[in-house]
C-alpha cells in the first residue's frame, strides 16, 4: 500500500516498488531473488492526484541513484550525513508541537497538516473507505486460500492497512482450503505511534483483545531518521497490549533513508525505504519462510 500524495499511475507506481525491492533482495539477498520474483504483488493504489513530468522523472532519478549503492555501509549515518539539505526541523517542529497539540485537543488536526488523507478518511471519503474495504477482500481470499501473507504499507497506507487488518478480524473467520495461513506487516514511515492518530484507529475504543488485529504474527515497523510523518518511532510500546493479548510479535527499526529528491534530503520517501538494508533482511526472512 503506497503513502498519500500524488502517485504515479497504478502501473508505473507497481513498476517502481518492484524495481525497489528486487534491488534491495539483489544487492544483499541476492538467493532470494527467484522467489521473489515467483510470489504474486498485488499494489492497493488509491491516489486521487498522478505525479507526471519533471516530479515523476525526479523520483525515478531518486531510485535510479538509490540502486547505485551497492554496500549496506552506504546506508548508515555517516552517510546519510552528507546528503543536500537534510534538516530535522520538520520532525523537530512534530515532536514538539504533538504532545503539546494533544494537551489542548489539536493533535488530530496537527497529525492532518502532515497528512491530509487523515482527515479525509476521518470523514469517510469513498475512496478511501473503498481502498480499505479492497483491502479487507484480499485479504480474506488469503485467509481462505491457506496462502503466506506479506502486507508492506507505507505512509498513510499503514493506516488504511491496520483498519483493514482489524475489520478482518471482525467478521466470519475464513475457512483455509489450503495450509496454515498467515500474515506480516511491514511498515514503512507511518503514523500509527501518534497518539492522535491511535484513537482514531478502527477498535481503539474496545476492549482488549478485540481492540486489536488477531491475524497478523508479526509486525515490522521501520522509521527513518528525520521522517516527521513518523515522528513517534515506536509502535511496540504503543502497542504493547497487542502483543500480549494476540502474540503479535513487533519490532521497531530506526534507519536512514537516503533518498534525495528535487536535491534535497527526503526521509520520508517510498523508494529509500523499500531498498533499504534492514527491509532487504526482513523481507528475505519472510521470503525464506519465517
Amino acid at each position: 500500500m503506497h503513502g498519500g500524495g500524488a502517485q504515479p499511475d497504478a502501473a508505473t507506481l507497481e513498476a517502481l516498488w518492484r524495481q525497489a525491492l528486487h534491488r534491495g533482495l539483489q544487492r544483499d539477498y541476492s538467493k532470494r531473488l527467484a522467489a521473489f520474483e515467483d510470489t504474486p504483488m498485488n499494489l492497493l493504489y488509491y491516489a486521487a492526484q498522478q505525479e507526471e513530468g519533471a516530479a515523476l522523472e525526479d523520483r525515478r532519478v531518486c531510485l535510479q541513484a538509490l540502486s547505485a549503492l551497492s554496500k549496506p555501509k552506504d546506508f548508515r549515518r555517516r552517510q546519510y550525513e552528507t546528503l543536500p539539505g537534510k534538516s530535522a526541523l520538520r520532525e523537530f517542529a512534530m515532536d514538539v508541537g504533538a504532545p503539546v497539540a494533544g494537551v489542548v485537543g489539536l493533535g488530530a488536526r496537527l497529525e492532518a497538516l502532515q497528512l491530509p488523507e487523515l482527515t479525509s478518511y476521518w470523514q469517510a471519503e469513498a475512496r478511501l473507505v473503498a481502498a480499505r474495504d479492497k483491502i479487507v477482500d484480499i485479504l480474506t481470499d488469503s485467509l481462505a486460500g491457506g496462502y503466506r501473507t506479506l502486507v508492506i504499507a507505507h505512509c498513510f497506507g499503514g493506516v488504511l492497512a491496520y483498519d483493514a487488518l482489524w475489520r478482518l478480524s471482525q467478521g466470519n473467520e475464513p475457512v483455509s482450503k489450503g495450509g496454515p495461513a498467515s500474515i506480516d506487516l511491514i511498515t514503512l514511515g507511518v503514523p500509527l505511534a501518534a497518539d492522535a492518530v491511535r484513537k482514531r484507529l478502527a477498535g481503539a475504543e474496545a476492549p482488549v483483545p478485540q481492540r486489536f488485529p488477531r491475524h497478523v504474527g508479526r509486525w515490522a515497523n521501520f522509521a527513518a531518521e528525520d521522517d516527521p510523518v513518523c515522528h513517534d518511532k515506536s509502535v511496540a510500546d504503543d502497542f504493547r497490549s497487542m502483543a500480549d493479548s494476540v502474540g503479535t510479535v513487533i519490532e521497531d527499526r530506526v534507519i536512514y533513508n537516503m533518498a534525495v529528491r528535487g536535491e534535497r534530503s527526503a526521509p520520508h520517501h517510498s523508494a529509500g525505504y523499500l531498498l533499504h538494508p534492514a527491509v532487504a533482511q526482513e523481507i528475505a526472512g519472510w521470503l525464506r519462510g519465517g
